[in-house]
Protein backbone atom coordinates (compact mmCIF):
# COMPACT_ATOMS: atom_id res chain seq x y z
CA UNK A 1 0.00 0.00 0.00
CA UNK A 2 2.56 2.59 1.11
CA UNK A 3 4.84 1.62 -1.78
CA UNK A 4 2.11 2.23 -4.36
CA UNK A 5 1.14 5.59 -2.89
CA UNK A 6 4.77 6.55 -2.53
CA UNK A 7 5.32 5.91 -6.24
CA UNK A 8 2.30 8.04 -7.12
CA UNK A 9 3.59 10.84 -4.89
CA UNK A 10 7.05 10.59 -6.42
CA UNK A 11 5.60 10.77 -9.93
CA UNK A 12 3.43 13.79 -9.16
CA UNK A 13 6.34 15.64 -7.57
CA UNK A 14 8.84 14.56 -10.17
CA UNK A 15 6.74 15.71 -13.13
CA UNK A 16 6.14 19.13 -11.69
CA UNK A 17 8.31 21.21 -14.00
CA UNK A 18 8.18 25.01 -13.75
CA UNK A 19 7.39 25.11 -17.48
CA UNK A 20 6.60 22.76 -20.34
CA UNK A 21 9.77 21.03 -21.51
CA UNK A 22 11.12 22.39 -24.83
CA UNK A 23 11.82 18.90 -26.16
CA UNK A 24 8.07 18.47 -26.78
CA UNK A 25 7.76 21.79 -28.63
CA UNK A 26 6.33 21.46 -32.16
CA UNK A 27 5.26 17.84 -31.64
CA UNK A 28 1.57 16.94 -31.91
CA UNK A 29 -0.24 14.40 -29.71
CA UNK A 30 0.11 10.83 -30.90
CA UNK A 31 -2.57 8.98 -28.89
CA UNK A 32 -6.39 9.12 -28.70
CA UNK A 33 -6.05 10.31 -25.09
CA UNK A 34 -3.74 13.11 -26.14
CA UNK A 35 -5.93 14.12 -29.05
CA UNK A 36 -8.98 14.52 -26.82
CA UNK A 37 -6.94 16.31 -24.16
CA UNK A 38 -5.75 18.76 -26.80
CA UNK A 39 -9.34 19.46 -27.87
CA UNK A 40 -10.48 19.96 -24.27
CA UNK A 41 -7.66 22.38 -23.46
CA UNK A 42 -8.08 24.33 -26.70
CA UNK A 43 -11.83 24.66 -26.13
CA UNK A 44 -11.42 25.79 -22.53
CA UNK A 45 -8.33 27.99 -22.84
CA UNK A 46 -8.55 29.37 -26.38
CA UNK A 47 -12.35 29.26 -26.79
CA UNK A 48 -11.72 27.18 -29.92
CA UNK A 49 -15.20 26.54 -31.34
CA UNK A 50 -14.01 23.87 -33.78
CA UNK A 51 -12.41 21.96 -30.90
CA UNK A 52 -15.65 22.28 -28.94
CA UNK A 53 -17.68 21.00 -31.92
CA UNK A 54 -15.47 17.92 -32.17
CA UNK A 55 -15.73 17.35 -28.43
CA UNK A 56 -19.51 17.53 -28.64
CA UNK A 57 -19.37 14.74 -31.21
CA UNK A 58 -17.30 12.60 -28.89
CA UNK A 59 -19.71 13.20 -26.01
CA UNK A 60 -22.59 12.02 -28.17
CA UNK A 61 -20.92 8.59 -28.36
CA UNK A 62 -20.24 7.85 -24.65
CA UNK A 63 -19.35 4.21 -25.41
CA UNK A 64 -16.78 5.15 -28.03
CA UNK A 65 -13.03 4.75 -27.56
CA UNK A 66 -12.33 8.47 -27.44
CA UNK A 67 -15.03 9.14 -24.86
CA UNK A 68 -13.65 6.37 -22.68
CA UNK A 69 -10.10 7.74 -22.78
CA UNK A 70 -10.85 11.45 -22.62
CA UNK A 71 -9.77 12.02 -19.01
CA UNK A 72 -6.34 10.45 -18.69
CA UNK A 73 -4.04 12.85 -20.53
CA UNK A 74 -5.76 15.95 -19.16
CA UNK A 75 -5.49 14.52 -15.67
CA UNK A 76 -1.80 13.85 -16.22
CA UNK A 77 -1.35 17.44 -17.42
CA UNK A 78 -2.94 18.73 -14.23
CA UNK A 79 0.18 18.21 -12.12
CA UNK A 80 2.45 20.06 -14.55
CA UNK A 81 -0.01 22.96 -14.65
CA UNK A 82 -0.42 22.95 -10.87
CA UNK A 83 3.32 23.37 -10.42
CA UNK A 84 3.33 26.26 -12.89
CA UNK A 85 0.46 28.03 -11.12
CA UNK A 86 1.40 27.27 -7.49
CA UNK A 87 4.30 25.94 -5.42
CA UNK A 88 4.34 22.97 -3.04
CA UNK A 89 4.35 25.46 -0.16
CA UNK A 90 1.46 27.62 -1.36
CA UNK A 91 -0.80 28.44 1.60
CA UNK A 92 -3.74 26.03 1.77
CA UNK A 93 -5.99 29.05 2.30
CA UNK A 94 -4.98 30.28 -1.16
CA UNK A 95 -5.65 26.84 -2.66
CA UNK A 96 -9.10 26.73 -1.02
CA UNK A 97 -9.91 30.20 -2.35
CA UNK A 98 -8.87 29.04 -5.82
CA UNK A 99 -11.19 26.03 -5.55
CA UNK A 100 -14.01 28.38 -4.55
CA UNK A 101 -13.45 30.40 -7.72
CA UNK A 102 -13.29 27.20 -9.77
CA UNK A 103 -16.62 26.10 -8.31
CA UNK A 104 -18.34 29.28 -9.47
CA UNK A 105 -17.49 28.32 -13.06
CA UNK A 106 -18.56 24.67 -12.94
CA UNK A 107 -22.03 23.31 -13.81
CA UNK A 108 -24.42 22.91 -10.89
CA UNK A 109 -24.17 19.12 -11.02
CA UNK A 110 -20.66 17.68 -10.93
CA UNK A 111 -19.73 14.20 -9.66
CA UNK A 112 -17.15 15.43 -7.15
CA UNK A 113 -17.11 17.75 -4.13
CA UNK A 114 -15.10 20.87 -3.42
CA UNK A 115 -13.18 18.86 -0.84
CA UNK A 116 -12.19 16.36 -3.54
CA UNK A 117 -11.13 19.15 -5.92
CA UNK A 118 -8.91 20.64 -3.21
CA UNK A 119 -7.51 17.20 -2.37
CA UNK A 120 -6.63 16.51 -6.02
CA UNK A 121 -4.89 19.89 -6.31
CA UNK A 122 -2.91 19.31 -3.11
CA UNK A 123 -2.06 15.78 -4.23
CA UNK A 124 -0.66 17.16 -7.48
CA UNK A 125 1.57 19.48 -5.46
CA UNK A 126 3.04 16.54 -3.56
CA UNK A 127 0.75 16.21 -0.54
CA UNK A 128 -0.66 12.73 -0.10
CA UNK A 129 -2.71 12.70 3.12
CA UNK A 130 -6.01 13.07 1.29
CA UNK A 131 -5.25 10.75 -1.65
CA UNK A 132 -7.20 7.78 -0.30
CA UNK A 133 -10.28 9.87 0.36
CA UNK A 134 -10.96 10.93 -3.24
CA UNK A 135 -13.49 8.62 -4.87
CA UNK A 136 -11.53 6.64 -7.45
CA UNK A 137 -14.44 6.90 -9.87
CA UNK A 138 -14.33 10.71 -9.93
CA UNK A 139 -10.66 11.52 -9.45
CA UNK A 140 -10.25 11.82 -13.23
CA UNK A 141 -13.22 14.19 -13.57
CA UNK A 142 -11.98 16.40 -10.74
CA UNK A 143 -8.44 16.45 -12.15
CA UNK A 144 -9.81 17.52 -15.55
CA UNK A 145 -11.81 20.39 -14.02
CA UNK A 146 -8.75 21.56 -12.11
CA UNK A 147 -6.46 21.21 -15.16
CA UNK A 148 -8.73 23.16 -17.50
CA UNK A 149 -9.07 26.06 -15.06
CA UNK A 150 -5.31 26.07 -14.46
CA UNK A 151 -4.81 26.27 -18.22
CA UNK A 152 -7.16 29.27 -18.36
CA UNK A 153 -5.32 30.94 -15.46
CA UNK A 154 -1.95 30.44 -17.16
CA UNK A 155 -3.26 31.65 -20.54
CA UNK A 156 -1.61 28.81 -22.43
CA UNK A 157 -0.92 29.39 -26.11
CA UNK A 158 -1.79 26.82 -28.78
CA UNK A 159 1.87 25.73 -28.94
CA UNK A 160 2.10 25.38 -25.16
CA UNK A 161 -1.05 23.24 -25.14
CA UNK A 162 0.42 20.91 -27.77
CA UNK A 163 3.72 20.59 -25.89
CA UNK A 164 1.93 20.06 -22.57
CA UNK A 165 -0.30 17.32 -23.96
CA UNK A 166 2.60 15.45 -25.58
CA UNK A 167 4.50 15.58 -22.31
CA UNK A 168 1.38 14.33 -20.52
CA UNK A 169 1.02 11.45 -22.99
CA UNK A 170 4.45 10.22 -21.97
CA UNK A 171 3.69 10.57 -18.26
CA UNK A 172 0.31 8.88 -18.67
CA UNK A 173 1.93 6.01 -20.55
CA UNK A 174 4.42 5.48 -17.73
CA UNK A 175 1.70 5.33 -15.09
CA UNK A 176 -0.55 3.06 -17.16
CA UNK A 177 2.37 0.71 -17.81
CA UNK A 178 2.96 0.49 -14.05
CA UNK A 179 -0.74 -0.07 -13.36
CA UNK A 180 -0.95 3.05 -11.22
CA UNK A 181 -3.36 4.98 -13.46
CA UNK A 182 -6.13 3.82 -15.78
CA UNK A 183 -6.87 5.36 -19.16
CA UNK A 184 -9.86 7.24 -17.73
CA UNK A 185 -7.67 8.94 -15.14
CA UNK A 186 -8.56 6.83 -12.10
CA UNK A 187 -5.78 6.22 -9.61
CA UNK A 188 -5.44 2.53 -8.84
CA UNK A 189 -5.10 2.93 -5.06
CA UNK A 190 -6.36 -0.01 -2.99
CA UNK A 191 -9.03 0.99 -0.47
CA UNK A 192 -7.98 0.64 3.17
CA UNK A 193 -9.38 2.92 5.85
CA UNK A 194 -6.62 2.07 8.31
CA UNK A 195 -3.79 2.75 5.84
CA UNK A 196 -2.45 6.23 5.26
CA UNK A 197 -0.17 7.70 2.68
CA UNK A 198 3.32 8.64 3.85
CA UNK A 199 3.59 12.26 4.92
CA UNK A 200 4.71 14.57 2.13
CA UNK A 201 4.09 17.99 3.63
CA UNK A 202 3.31 19.18 7.14
CA UNK A 203 3.67 17.37 10.46
CA UNK A 204 1.27 16.50 13.29
CA UNK A 205 0.85 18.96 16.12
CA UNK A 206 3.28 18.71 19.04
CA UNK A 207 0.93 17.69 21.84
CA UNK A 208 3.39 18.81 24.51
CA UNK A 209 3.12 22.38 23.23
CA UNK A 210 -0.67 22.60 23.26
CA UNK A 211 -1.78 25.71 25.17
CA UNK A 212 -3.48 25.12 28.51
CA UNK A 213 -7.05 26.28 29.21
CA UNK A 214 -8.04 28.07 32.39
CA UNK A 215 -8.79 25.89 35.40
CA UNK A 216 -12.47 25.80 36.31
CA UNK A 217 -13.87 27.26 39.50
CA UNK A 218 -17.21 25.52 38.91
CA UNK A 219 -18.32 22.31 37.25
CA UNK A 220 -20.72 22.06 34.30
CA UNK A 221 -24.30 22.18 35.57
CA UNK A 222 -26.67 21.45 32.71
CA UNK A 223 -27.28 17.96 31.39
CA UNK A 224 -26.01 18.86 27.89
CA UNK A 225 -22.74 20.15 29.35
CA UNK A 226 -22.41 17.17 31.69
CA UNK A 227 -22.93 14.88 28.69
CA UNK A 228 -20.09 16.62 26.84
CA UNK A 229 -17.83 16.33 29.90
CA UNK A 230 -18.60 12.59 30.12
CA UNK A 231 -17.85 12.25 26.39
CA UNK A 232 -14.45 13.91 26.79
CA UNK A 233 -13.69 11.64 29.75
CA UNK A 234 -14.69 8.53 27.80
CA UNK A 235 -17.23 7.85 30.58
CA UNK A 236 -19.68 5.84 28.51
CA UNK A 237 -21.90 4.83 31.41
CA UNK A 238 -22.63 8.47 32.28
CA UNK A 239 -22.91 9.43 28.61
CA UNK A 240 -25.57 6.84 27.85
CA UNK A 241 -27.51 7.62 31.03
CA UNK A 242 -27.61 11.35 30.23
CA UNK A 243 -28.36 10.69 26.57
CA UNK A 244 -31.40 8.62 27.53
CA UNK A 245 -32.61 11.41 29.82
CA UNK A 246 -32.21 14.01 27.05
CA UNK A 247 -33.80 11.91 24.31
CA UNK A 248 -36.63 13.66 22.43
CA UNK A 249 -35.99 16.94 24.27
CA UNK A 250 -34.34 20.23 23.17
CA UNK A 251 -31.40 19.24 25.34
CA UNK A 252 -30.16 16.90 22.61
CA UNK A 253 -29.58 19.84 20.25
CA UNK A 254 -28.12 21.87 23.10
CA UNK A 255 -25.60 19.10 23.75
CA UNK A 256 -24.48 19.32 20.11
CA UNK A 257 -24.08 23.08 20.47
CA UNK A 258 -21.96 22.69 23.61
CA UNK A 259 -19.84 20.06 21.84
CA UNK A 260 -19.27 22.36 18.88
CA UNK A 261 -18.16 25.27 21.08
CA UNK A 262 -15.89 22.97 23.11
CA UNK A 263 -14.29 21.59 19.94
CA UNK A 264 -13.73 25.12 18.66
CA UNK A 265 -12.02 26.08 21.92
CA UNK A 266 -9.84 22.97 22.13
CA UNK A 267 -8.86 23.12 18.44
CA UNK A 268 -7.70 26.70 18.90
CA UNK A 269 -5.59 25.65 21.86
CA UNK A 270 -3.93 22.98 19.73
CA UNK A 271 -3.44 25.02 16.55
CA UNK A 272 -2.16 28.58 16.79
CA UNK A 273 -3.79 31.27 14.66
CA UNK A 274 -2.25 31.52 11.21
CA UNK A 275 -0.53 28.13 11.39
CA UNK A 276 0.04 26.15 8.20
CA UNK A 277 -3.20 24.25 7.59
CA UNK A 278 -1.20 21.26 6.39
CA UNK A 279 -0.47 20.70 10.08
CA UNK A 280 -4.19 20.27 10.64
CA UNK A 281 -4.41 17.69 7.84
CA UNK A 282 -1.32 15.88 9.12
CA UNK A 283 -2.73 15.79 12.65
CA UNK A 284 -6.07 14.43 11.45
CA UNK A 285 -4.22 11.74 9.48
CA UNK A 286 -2.25 10.87 12.63
CA UNK A 287 -5.45 10.67 14.71
CA UNK A 288 -7.15 8.50 12.10
CA UNK A 289 -4.24 6.07 12.08
CA UNK A 290 -3.46 6.14 15.81
CA UNK A 291 -7.05 5.62 16.92
CA UNK A 292 -8.18 3.59 13.89
CA UNK A 293 -11.06 5.96 13.20
CA UNK A 294 -13.45 5.19 10.35
CA UNK A 295 -14.33 8.85 9.82
CA UNK A 296 -13.38 10.16 6.36
CA UNK A 297 -10.14 12.12 6.59
CA UNK A 298 -11.50 14.87 4.35
CA UNK A 299 -14.40 15.36 6.78
CA UNK A 300 -12.05 15.48 9.76
CA UNK A 301 -9.83 18.02 8.03
CA UNK A 302 -12.68 20.24 6.84
CA UNK A 303 -14.65 20.29 10.11
CA UNK A 304 -11.53 21.03 12.16
CA UNK A 305 -10.55 23.86 9.82
CA UNK A 306 -14.06 25.27 10.17
CA UNK A 307 -13.72 25.08 13.96
CA UNK A 308 -10.57 27.17 13.63
CA UNK A 309 -12.43 29.76 11.57
CA UNK A 310 -10.40 28.82 8.50
CA UNK A 311 -11.61 28.21 4.91
CA UNK A 312 -13.28 24.81 4.75
CA UNK A 313 -15.94 23.09 2.65
CA UNK A 314 -18.50 21.80 5.17
CA UNK A 315 -21.85 23.13 3.92
CA UNK A 316 -22.88 19.71 2.57
CA UNK A 317 -21.96 17.80 5.74
CA UNK A 318 -24.75 16.68 8.03
CA UNK A 319 -24.90 17.48 11.74
CA UNK A 320 -24.14 13.81 12.39
CA UNK A 321 -20.98 14.01 10.27
CA UNK A 322 -19.81 17.19 11.96
CA UNK A 323 -20.66 15.97 15.47
CA UNK A 324 -18.61 12.83 14.88
CA UNK A 325 -15.57 14.96 14.09
CA UNK A 326 -16.18 17.33 17.02
CA UNK A 327 -16.29 14.33 19.34
CA UNK A 328 -13.13 12.66 18.02
CA UNK A 329 -11.04 15.83 17.80
CA UNK A 330 -12.08 17.06 21.25
CA UNK A 331 -11.51 13.77 23.04
CA UNK A 332 -8.13 13.21 21.39
CA UNK A 333 -6.88 16.71 22.27
CA UNK A 334 -7.93 16.16 25.89
CA UNK A 335 -6.23 12.77 25.96
CA UNK A 336 -3.01 13.59 24.09
CA UNK A 337 -2.46 17.01 25.73
CA UNK A 338 -3.14 15.44 29.16
CA UNK A 339 -5.67 18.06 30.17
CA UNK A 340 -6.74 17.75 33.79
CA UNK A 341 -10.33 17.25 34.87
CA UNK A 342 -10.49 20.83 36.16
CA UNK A 343 -9.12 22.15 32.85
CA UNK A 344 -11.80 20.20 30.96
CA UNK A 345 -14.42 21.51 33.39
CA UNK A 346 -13.26 25.03 32.57
CA UNK A 347 -13.66 24.55 28.81
CA UNK A 348 -17.08 22.90 29.10
CA UNK A 349 -18.42 25.33 31.70
CA UNK A 350 -17.30 28.26 29.57
CA UNK A 351 -19.17 26.83 26.56
CA UNK A 352 -22.20 26.31 28.78
CA UNK A 353 -22.14 29.98 29.82
CA UNK A 354 -21.67 31.19 26.23
CA UNK A 355 -24.83 29.33 25.21
CA UNK A 356 -26.82 30.57 28.20
CA UNK A 357 -27.31 27.10 29.70
CA UNK A 358 -25.65 27.73 33.06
Amino acid sequence: MAVIVGRVAKWFEGCGEPSVDDRWSGVLPQTPEGGVARLMLRAAVLDDQEAQRRLDGIEEDPEGELAQTRLGAVGAAMSVLAWRRFTPDTDVRELAAWVDRLWEKLPEEVPFTRREAEAVLRMALGEQYLAYQVDREVVGESAVAVALQLGVDLRLSAGEIDALVVQSEELLGQLMAEGVLTANGALMLPVADDALAPAQRGAPVDWLRVARPEVATTQPRSRPAQWVKATLAWDNETRYRLLEQMRYTPETGQAMSVLEVVCRRLARLAFARGRDLREVTATMAWIKQRYRMNLPLMHMDAVTRAALGEPAFVADLSLKDRAGVWTVVSTVIVREAHLSEREVDGVVADAERQLGLA
